[in-house]
Parts: C-alpha cells; sequence; structure tokens
C-alpha cells in the first residue's frame, strides 16, 4: 500500500522532473530494450510513441494514488488487454529497474532512498492489479 507520505514524494519528484518527464520515459524503454532486446516484439509503436502514452498514464496515475481503488478497473482493464502478450511478473520486474534506473539518472542527486521506496512501492502495486487482470483473462 502507497502511503500518503510516498504519494507526496512521487508528485513532487514528478513535478521536478516536469519538462524531462518525455525524455525519462524514452530511457525508460532504452533500458528496457538494451538489457531485454527480445522485449522489442511486444511492442507495435515506437519507443517516442509508447513514451508519450507512458507520460500520460503516470500523469493520471499520479494525481490518483490517493484513491487507487477508483483506478482499479482501469487498471484491471490495462492488464486484461495486456494478456495477449503473455506478460508474467518478470516482465514486470524488469520494466520495474527500467523505471526506477530512469528517474535515478534524470533526478541524479535528488533520488534518495525514499522516493526510490515510494516509486517502487506504487509501481508494486500497480503491477499486482494489471497482473490480476491478466490472469482473470
Amino acid at each position: 500500500m502507497v502511503t500518503k507520505k510516498q504519494i507526496q514524494l512521487l508528485q513532487r519528484s514528478w513535478d521536478v522532473l516536469g519538462m524531462q518527464n518525455q525524455e525519462m520515459m524514452e530511457r525508460v524503454y532504452f533500458n528496457l530494450f538494451t538489457a531485454h532486446p527480445e522485449y522489442k516484439k511486444l511492442f507495435i509503436k515506437s519507443p517516442h510513441d509508447m513514451s508519450v502514452s507512458l507520460v500520460r498514464t503516470f500523469n493520471v496515475v499520479l494525481t490518483s494514488l490517493e484513491d487507487l481503488e477508483q483506478l482499479r478497473p482501469i487498471i484491471l482493464g490495462m492488464g486484461i488487454y495486456h494478456h495477449k502478450f503473455k506478460l508474467s511478473e518478470s516482465h514486470f520486474k524488469n520494466l520495474r529497474k527500467a523505471i526506477l534506473d530512469a528517474i535515478a539518472i534524470q533526478l541524479g542527486d535528488l533520488m534518495t532512498p525514499d522516493i526510490e521506496d515510494a516509486w517502487g512501492t506504487a509501481f508494486d502495486e500497480i503491477a499486482r492489479i494489471m497482473l490480476e487482470g491478466i490472469r482473470s483473462a
């Protein structure tokens, strides 16, 4: 469960990234595809287009984390949609690492253990719900 303090850290760090959000998300896919080139076949859009979608998703999720249950049907739906790609927990673990590494690079010295923990906790919670959707499909 993401705590109120973690939500504040997430939202503040996202605000700090500001105009770098797009660059950071492109770095996510760079990290992911560098570590796991086999994942490229799972994506039909370009890394730029995917990063635009991911920025939008983060904007919605980060403004709604205080009431994640309200987002639950949407996140489950995302999981159901992603079922066709046969995603597993290992895919989510690898994406988690790619996201946290990209955030750490973009934030630099501002990336504290508390901020890293907040991002990891939020990712884990969302991934758990998505995996529920994948398994239910």
